[in-house]
């Protein structure tokens, strides 16, 4: 029962672990998310 469980388990391990590292590095993040776009006049 557990061995048929493993690669998912080890699919979710590696998974938490890339979101955790890259959540500390915040690769990838644009420097302006969270400001709100304001469209200049014409």
């Amino acid at each position: 029962f557990f061995l048929n469980m493993l690669p998912y388990l080890f699919t979710i391990v590696v998974l938490v672990f890339s979101t955790l590292s890259t959540r500390r590095l915040r690769i990838g993040q644009p420097a302006a998310l969270g400001q709100p776009y304001v469209r200049e006049e014409r």
